[in-house]
């Protein structure tokens, strides 16, 4: 990581916060440290492999081979995204920028966030850096009302809608000025059935929720967890290294 406006000391101090952080939904940090021997100002940052890849690699993959994901492998998927959130917020430590390419897996299929330290705030204060992808953005961020842990329930729906349908939820076609209004005027992205797929009404219940304009109205990750759907999917069995490998079997077709 290149130096920007703040001293290089400040970056690895503010980066090391990042080795504090041990659970199995969260990428490891095994090191930060200045670069020696270049010309200009970097950081090193030494992190854990995942070999699964990002969520929007395996649904690039999946799209390629006109593929669906079984419902119950995308709520493995959201419980590990939401325990591994639930972890970060019990730490004062927001995401921010929950995006599909952050949303990592291991080869054997278990979720990983990444990228959350450089976009962390305390949770007990009221974050302004408007950062992340646009069309993940929560509604309260265009108020300007500053961030808590429910934007980082918004994005993680977003991400998994895009997911699930193969698509951004918003047109192409929109400019970011449109993603904005739509975002923060009209109705919420939904789950849609897609043609041979019927998806429960526990999974479109659970976009409804995670998905919902007012944040107050959007619970936590601690909460979802306890959700009807994500509840029934921990009960079940999911062979998520077995999709894994099938996955990147179809990334290494489609590469």
């Amino acid at each position: 990581m290149t130096q920007r406006e703040l001293p290089i000391d400040d970056i690895v101090k503010e980066l090391k916060r990042m080795k504090e952080v041990r659970h199995p939904n969260v990428v490891k940090c095994f090191s930060v440290f200045p670069t020696p021997n270049v010309a200009y100002k970097e950081v090193t940052v030494v992190m854990e492999f995942c070999e699964g890849g990002s969520l929007e690699s395996a649904r690039k993959a999946i799209k390629a081979r006109g593929g669906v994901v079984e419902e119950k492998v995308v709520g493995r998927i959201a419980e590990g995204i939401l325990q591994g959130l639930a972890h970060l917020h019990g730490m004062d430590i927001l995401h921010r920028d929950i995006k599909p390419t952050n949303i990592l897996f291991s080869k054997e299929g278990v979720v990983k966030l990444s990228e959350f330290a450089v976009a962390g705030d305390s949770v007990g204060e009221i974050g302004d850096t408007f950062m992340g992808s646009l069309v993940y953005t929560a509604p309260e961020r265009i108020d300007g009302d500053g961030c808590s842990v429910c934007v980082d329930i918004w994005a993680m729906g977003i991400s998994l809608l895009e997911f699930v349908h193969k698509k951004s939820p918003y047109p192409p076609s929109l400019s970011p000025m449109d993603i904005l209004l739509r975002i923060r005027n009209g109705e919420p992205p939904r789950l849609k059935d897609l043609d041979g797929v019927i998806w429960s009404e526990e999974m479109k219940n659970f976009f409804e929720t995670v998905l919902r304009i007012d944040p107050k109205t959007r619970p936590d990750a601690h909460a979802l967890l306890g959700h009807p759907w994500i509840a029934s999917v921990m009960k079940q069995e999911v062979a998520m290294e077995r999709w894994m490998r099938r996955v990147l079997m179809k990334q290494a077709t489609h590469g």
